[in-house]
């Protein structure tokens, strides 16, 4: 569920996400040629072959994504936010649907044997904060946008909120991997989950994070943090146990290549 439609980026910032989706930032899918005439824009991106996240965890059927999978997704995630921050773009609609697994054999650079990579996709609910480094130099986003899931407290909570919402998002993704699909705040509604995302209270069932390791729950816990000025923030989170030996990995390692694939196989065939 969508929260809003945010307004247009205006003119004078609209270059900023085709150039912030180029080669710079290989975490992200990245636009090719864009065409507009009287009615639409025509936008040519990458095509990334795999599932997103979000089909991939429910391909596993419950089964929780094995902790140094999930590092890998949760490092390449924070390394594609990061250069999105650094750039002065906050996403603000991270999710499992927005987090494509490319699969393409070749690779990026044409190596073949090349595991795939996480891509960030749909800069749909995107704002440009600024390119200025650091709070002085910076904007702020406002406005009720992304999804009740994985929206952060700031949001919901109105006013203005800065790139740091996008972290949250991130620590939700990753608690979905650990968990095989469990969401830590839930409601029947959006209003009641608006409400428990507002209490922040995050638990670890031992039924679902029986063995996923403490460091792990420690980084959700900072990634997911209300409190803003403690919360992580991407270029903390590639420095952190839980991911820190595998941050600098472009891609997934080929055990979960294969996974992605043997997955897929039965879709592929009925």
């Amino acid at each position: 569920m969508q929260l809003s439609s945010p307004p247009p980026i205006c003119s004078s910032h609209h270059v900023k996400l085709p150039d912030l989706r180029g080669g710079a930032n290989l975490g992200v899918v990245q636009v090719r040629p864009v065409h507009e005439d009287e009615a639409w824009t025509h936008t040519v991106m990458d095509l990334c072959a795999g599932p997103d996240l979000l089909d991939w965890v429910r391909l596993r059927r419950g089964a929780p994504v094995p902790e140094p999978a999930a590092a890998r997704v949760v490092a390449q995630l924070a390394e594609a936010l990061a250069g999105c921050h650094r750039a002065g773009v906050v996403h603000r609609d991270v999710k499992p649907d927005n987090v494509l697994l490319d699969l393409d054999e070749d690779g990026p650079a044409g190596e073949e044997g090349a595991a795939p990579r996480v891509r960030l996709a749909d800069f749909g609910s995107a704002a440009w904060l600024g390119a200025g480094a650091g709070a002085g130099g910076r904007g702020a986003a406002e406005g009720l946008v992304g999804t009740p899931h994985y929206v952060a407290p700031e949001v919901v909570a109105g006013g203005e909120y800065g790139e740091k919402v996008d972290v949250w998002s991130a620590g939700v993704v990753a608690y979905a991997l650990l968990s095989g699909g469990a969401l830590p705040f839930g409601g029947e509604t959006p209003a009641e989950v608006f409400a428990a995302v507002l209490r922040g209270a995050l638990r670890f069932p031992p039924a679902l994070f029986a063995g996923v390791s403490p460091a792990a729950k420690d980084l959700m816990r900072r990634m997911m943090c209300r409190d803003v000025s403690r919360r992580l923030s991407a270029e903390q989170v590639l420095r952190k146990s839980f991911g820190r030996s595998l941050s600098p990995l472009p891609y997934l390692d080929s055990a979960l290549h294969l996974e992605c694939l043997e997955l897929l196989l039965p879709i592929i065939k009925s």
